[in-house]
């Protein structure tokens, strides 16, 4: 399991917050910086000077907001399946929708012909975000910089994997997936269901680019999983991954636990197409805030906030947002199967 490095979104965070004390003054926010002696003053200092040509800050230093986006990437299970294929977003691309063999030829025989058909496709990336409150104090303080980094980072790696993976998000790469069973009690149905997940995909890609998903606490309960004779039925995986009839098992927290079990997906990487936009961190010090986790307030279809709405100013916060833009399409069907209610 990939443990999240917080470093480029604490340089992310320290440039909002001399951008933030310093009330978006460039040259006071270059002092603020020098007086604070950071490591990574110059990165800071480069994304803050660029304001001064009228520069939206949130489209500013592409270096820490790439870098924050990459870290977001690199902990989620999309950045560690092999063989994902990186697409630019919002460009129709055309792709073999069948797997394609070559053949081999005596000399003098005719060559066998390709046959394969094709398909548009285009992605266009979601927006994923991750809202946090802060007091002032805190944000000020410097040891507790690298926590909110961290969870902030960490928040934007998790909602990434659900967007990924949840099957009931429509745009998700599982909701295309082949359903194999939706309710798996047992081990030997597990084996049964295991064996026809990788049937799928070794008829529409390789299984050579394909890794398991599925939630730590899953995997870590699978371990446990005694077979014939008392022996572990799944000896090499645990909870934070490992394998599973030789193929990596990638790990996530973005499911609420749930003792009742969960699903695993199987994916070909190499059938994965993915687009990874900017990242964006912004702050406030007056927004009002729906100090909700299920927030019901919705500006498009205008609806009341179903909790209290808390002022920043008055109770002497600050909010961060985070953004991710990143889109993924399954470029073949096959390419992904789904296990259901997995409850051993």
């Amino acid at each position: 399991m990939n443990y999240i490095d917080p470093s480029c979104a604490i340089s992310m965070l320290r440039a909002l917050k001399a951008h933030h004390f310093t009330r978006g003054d460039p040259v006071a926010g270059a002092a603020y910086v020098h007086q604070k002696q950071w490591g990574d003053r110059s990165e800071i200092i480069t994304h803050l000077r660029a304001a001064v040509a009228g520069i939206e800050l949130e489209d500013v230093g592409a270096g820490l907001s790439r870098d924050f986006m990459a870290a977001a990437s690199a902990a989620s299970v999309i950045g560690r399946l092999p063989g994902v294929r990186a697409l630019p977003p919002r460009v129709r691309l055309m792709g073999p929708t069948t797997k394609l063999r070559a053949s081999f030829a005596t000399e003098g025989s005719a060559v066998p012909l390709l046959v394969g058909t094709y398909s548009a496709v285009t992605i266009t990336p979601a927006k994923i975000t991750a809202l946090l409150v802060a007091s002032n104090e805190a944000l000020a303080d410097d040891l507790v910089e690298a926590a909110l980094a961290a969870d902030l980072l960490q928040a934007c790696a998790d909602a990434l994997d659900s967007a990924f993976l949840d099957a009931d998000i429509a745009t998700s790469i599982t909701a295309g997936a082949v359903v194999i069973d939706t309710s798996v009690p047992t081990l030997a149905e597990l084996d049964l269901a295991l064996e026809a997940a990788m049937s799928v995909i070794a008829q529409a890609g390789s299984l050579r680019t394909s890794a398991w998903a599925m939630s730590s606490w899953l995997a870590g309960r699978l371990a446990l999983v005694r077979g014939t004779g008392g022996s572990p039925a799944y000896p090499l995986i645990g909870a934070t991954g490992g394998s599973l009839c030789g193929l990596a098992v990638l790990v996530h927290d973005d499911e609420p636990f749930t003792s009742s079990g969960g699903d695993i997906a199987l994916v070909d990487g190499a059938l994965v197409g993915y687009a990874a936009g900017g990242a964006e961190l912004r702050t406030s010090t007056n927004a009002l805030i729906e100090m909700d986790s299920s927030p019901t307030g919705d500006s498009i279809a205008p609806t009341g906030a179903s909790a209290s709405m808390v002022s920043m100013f008055s109770a002497d916060s600050t909010a961060l947002l985070a953004t991710l833009r990143a889109g993924w399409v399954l470029r073949r069907t096959g390419g992904a199967a789904l296990i259901r209610g997995v409850s051993l």
